[in-house]
């Protein structure tokens, strides 16, 4: 899950945004389900700053996962919940993460996991993430 404000044309990312605007709209932090699915996380500096340390110095044909922490989605909506002034975070519907933002942003957006670990690019190429973590940002 990426997070921050980019420099480019679309300076949001998408599932951030997304949750807290769903939250805002029903008035507390909004999670499916049980919420406990995880995701891991990175902010768009630390993620830039990665390709440019891969472009530099990785081996063709190198993969690097990039990651600075992770959360539940749960979690993500309590932290909503409280920034914004909402109502304690409550459960939906998966369907209603589906009717909401689709097939693929209900199920494989906000109802599913997503682990990396960055070890290899923290070893192999030095990086360290500056930015704290998601639960944090909000």
């Amino acid at each position: 899950m990426v997070y921050g404000e980019g420099l480019g044309l679309k300076k949001d990312s998408i599932q951030l945004p997304a949750l807290i605007s769903l939250s805002k709209k029903k008035g507390f932090g909004t999670y499916f389900g049980k919420g406990e699915n995880i995701w891991s996380n990175i902010h768009i500096e630390d993620l830039a700053d990665l390709y440019v340390l891969a472009l530099e110095q990785a081996k063709a044909g190198s993969i690097y996962y990039a990651e600075n922490g992770s959360s539940t989605i749960k979690h993500l909506a309590e932290k909503i919940s409280e920034q914004y002034g909402l109502e304690p975070a409550q459960s939906v519907t998966v369907q209603e993460a589906v009717d909401t933002f689709g097939p693929a942003g209900g199920y494989f957006g906000f109802a599913s996991n997503s682990l990396c670990i960055s070890d290899k690019a923290r070893t192999d190429l030095h990086w360290k993430p500056q930015h704290q973590s998601i639960g944090q940002y909000i």
